[in-house]
């Protein structure tokens, strides 16, 4: 229940808004599609992160002891015995 003030006469009166459980709702329904909106693509990015990330460890990096995937560059990097970089790849 919403109640508007407003001076009628010169006397404040209360009066119940008719209809504010429908802006309501229609809000809560705006914000939850966008929430939704939201963890979708959250979901994706990284799910696309991980395939990568996995390409660069099976796929560039089989034969190196560790490698490292930079997602934002989408460059793959492979390391040595010594820690140093023996091959570089960019897989987007």
């Amino acid at each position: 229940m919403f109640l508007v003030k407003h001076l009628n006469h010169g006397r404040l009166k209360m009066e119940k808004v008719k209809g504010f459980w429908k802006v309501l709702a229609i809000v809560f329904i705006v914000l939850t599609l966008l929430l939704g909106l939201v963890i979708v693509w959250a979901w994706s990015v990284g799910t696309h992160q991980i395939n990568q990330e996995s390409v660069c460890a099976m796929n560039v990096c089989n034969d190196y002891l560790s490698y490292q995937y930079d997602a934002y560059a989408g460059n793959c990097y492979c390391f040595d015995n010594n820690g140093l970089v023996a091959f570089e790849k960019y897989i987007g």
